[in-house]
Parts: structure tokens; C-alpha cells; sequence
């Protein structure tokens, strides 16, 4: 697939390396969930980065559900490529965001782009984001 458009991501982008094992291939040298399972990585980073962990989020009765997911593949991978992953807090609305993510190889080529969108909740019910979350979508740095 040839990307339409390719996001840019922020000076404030997190960055993450991972290493391609052979749980994260299949016999196209692509297999979904492990860009997903690392769009997730990279959510519960920048929450660590407001200074908010998942598991204080639980215990306050508060939590980020997902409500939609998207990524697109451009270029496969292989087998022990470290891929390097920058990670930002997009679109915030009244009570959802969006974790966006680029993946690239070390030749800095985008092999793909996703996004999971996520609800604010407190108590099971949709929220205002938190200023500490407005924070992590702002243009300054965090």
C-alpha cells in the first residue's frame, strides 16, 4: 500500500525502539497485532511521561478505553530490524484522543503508520480530558 498521506509527527513525539522477533512476523514479514501491541506501549509511555501510570488511572476509577484503531502498512519487515516508533497525543476532542504512531526502519523509511482512538472515562461514564491530558496533545513540550 502506498501511504496518501504520512503523518508528521510533533517535536514532541516520544521515541521507542523495538526489535522485530519472530513473534511479530508472519510469512509476509507483517502481522498486525504487533503494531498494535506497540501503538499500546508507546500510549502507556506517554502516560507515564504526564506522570500518570495505567494502574493509578484504574485505581481512581478513571481509564482510556479504546473506541476505534487504525493502521496502515507500507513496507515489510524482517526478522531482528529494530524499528523505531515516535508516538504523540493527537485530536483531543471533549472526552477522546488519539494515540498516533509512526514506524520506521533504520533507514528511516515509514514502513507503517497507525492510531488508537481512546474515551476518557471516570466512574464508566465519559469525561473531560484532564488537563494532564490536554498537556500531552499540546505543542509544548511535556
Amino acid at each position: 500500500m502506498k501511504p496518501d498521506t504520512i503523518w508528521q509527527p510533533p517535536p514532541r513525539a516520544l521515541s521507542l525502539q523495538v526489535l522485530v522477533s519472530m513473534a511479530d512476523v508472519d510469512s509476509y514479514q507483517i502481522h498486525y497485532h504487533s503494531y498494535y501491541r506497540w501503538i499500546e506501549l508507546a500510549h502507556h509511555q506517554l502516560l507515564r511521561r504526564a506522570g500518570m501510570t495505567v494502574r493509578e488511572l484504574l485505581a481512581q476509577g478513571a481509564a482510556t478505553p479504546a473506541v476505534h484503531s487504525e493502521c496502515d502498512y507500507f513496507v515489510p519487515v524482517q526478522v531482528d530490524e529494530t524499528l523505531t516508533l515516535l508516538a504523540w497525543i493527537d485530536r483531543p476532542g471533549k472526552t477522546s484522543y488519539a494515540a498516533r504512531c509512526l514506524f520506521m526502519n533504520a533507514a528511516e523509511q515509514v514502513v507503517a503508520q497507525g492510531q488508537v482512538i481512546h474515551v476518557y472515562i471516570e466512574h464508566g461514564r465519559p469525561v473531560p480530558l484532564p488537563a494532564w491530558l490536554l498537556h500531552l496533545a499540546s505543542d509544548k513540550e511535556a
